[in-house]
């Protein structure tokens, strides 16, 4: 077990430091060597001066890329040639597109609306995360839905070949939570809760579950981990609004079979390279930054860690002012930088405890921490600074692309 060390400062030099980060060194290696130098997982033990202990196996997700530019991106224009073979199907509209929508349950549901009585499109039964890891806990290959002949690994092999089909081959997936879901059917109240009643009649497709699933994107082995996280969630500022619909992967939503099923989330493409290859700092010098917010009691769990692209507001792009100029602003560019995603719990004050959210199995699923945690947040660090930016911070000026840090 590792005892991170107190120390006693000057006040000045306690002034001085920085709220959120172990000011690092100058980046000095490439992609290649951080990846060489980088374990698969993070396997940590701390005493925190406040006598916590904070335990966690994090497996981490890097990019296989040889070089890490940094570059201005946009939403994705999805040809009519790439659209074709979905086009009896297909719904557009500002942030998705829907394809072969599950038309079947919404024409039941509405029935049964109009009749006064509930309905349910399948209730989570288990979730897991992180199966991209190279040891991930479950094998997709042996889980099922209720009723259905695809494992949740052939469905993961379909989602991987629809956005090759629909993105281009330079794009792939690293799935990063799945759900399985129960048969959508009519909800009845039993002992005052209301509970599954008979499946929906959807044909040759009663009573079969389905599957959720979230991937991260990956272009050219690099992941788009989208804009900034914000842990207060949407904003009504239009600014805020543009990086909010900053999706950070597509999702294959209710998937039951290559007829019914829908894919969500519009990706995003490289339009300029603004820098080839730009230095980073090393796994330890992050790791230090992360082991200072330990120490001070804000991170008290970790459960993954990712570097990848995040887009930032451009400085050098005029967005529009107006919510009415929304769809203008979204084709627009972001500048998209190396960062670090912690994925942890993270307390907002002191005193606040969230260590009572790892990542437990309960009667033998895995528990949704990510729904039920409220100091569940994906931590940001500066790749190049080891500065780590308050989920809690909300500012203007937190949404523009920081300096970039060049050889």
């Amino acid at each position: 077990m590792k005892h991170i060390k107190k120390c006693v400062l000057p006040a000045l030099a306690v002034a001085m430091l920085l709220p959120l980060t172990a000011r690092a060194a100058e980046p000095t290696m490439n992609i290649a060597e951080l990846r060489e130098q980088t374990p698969a997982y993070w396997q940590g033990e701390y005493i925190n001066r406040k006598g916590r202990t904070v335990s966690f196996h994090a497996p981490i997700l890097m990019p296989t890329a040889d070089t890490f530019p940094v570059v201005r991106v946009a939403r994705s224009d999805l040809s009519e040639e790439a659209l074709a073979p979905y086009a009896d199907n297909l719904k557009k509209d500002s942030a998705t597109v829907k394809i072969k929508r599950l038309d079947l349950i919404e024409a039941q549901g509405e029935q049964l609306k109009k009749s006064g009585r509930l309905y349910s499109v399948g209730e989570e039964k288990s979730v897991y995360f992180h199966l991209w890891e190279e040891n991930p806990k479950v094998d997709g290959s042996s889980i099922y839905a209720e009723n259905q002949n695809a494992s949740l690994a052939d469905v993961a092999n379909r989602l991987e070949s629809l956005v090759k089909e629909i993105y281009g081959e330079e794009y792939d997936i690293l799935i990063d939570q799945a759900g399985v879901n129960t048969t959508p059917s009519e909800l009845v109240k039993r002992d005052g809760r209301y509970q599954a009643g008979e499946p929906l009649d959807l044909g040759e497709h009663t009573g079969m579950g389905s599957y959720d699933v979230h991937a991260i994107l990956s272009v050219n082995g690099i992941p788009m981990l989208g804009g900034p996280k914000f842990r207060q969630g949407y904003s009504l500022r239009y600014k805020d609004n543009l990086l909010s619909n900053t999706c950070n992967g597509v999702e294959l939503m209710r998937y039951v079979s290559d007829d019914v099923f829908m894919l969500y989330g519009r990706g995003y493409s490289i339009k300029e390279v603004v820098q080839e290859d730009v230095p980073l700092l090393s796994f330890d010098q992050i790791q230090q930054t992360v082991e200072n917010l330990i120490d001070r009691d804000k991170v008290q769990h970790v459960y993954a860690m990712y570097l990848g692209w995040v887009y930032w507001l451009d400085p050098s792009v005029d967005y529009p002012n107006t919510q009415k100029e929304f769809a203008e602003g979204m084709k627009m560019p972001f500048l998209a930088t190396p960062v670090w995603l912690v994925e942890c719990c993270y307390a907002s004050g002191t005193g606040r405890d969230y260590s009572e959210y790892p990542e437990t199995e309960l009667n033998g699923e895995v528990y949704n921490y990510r729904k039920h945690s409220w100091g569940h947040v994906m931590l940001m660090i500066n790749a190049q600074t080891g500065e780590a930016y308050d989920p809690w911070d909300d500012s203007t000026q937190r949404k523009y692309a920081p300096k970039v840090m060049t050889w």
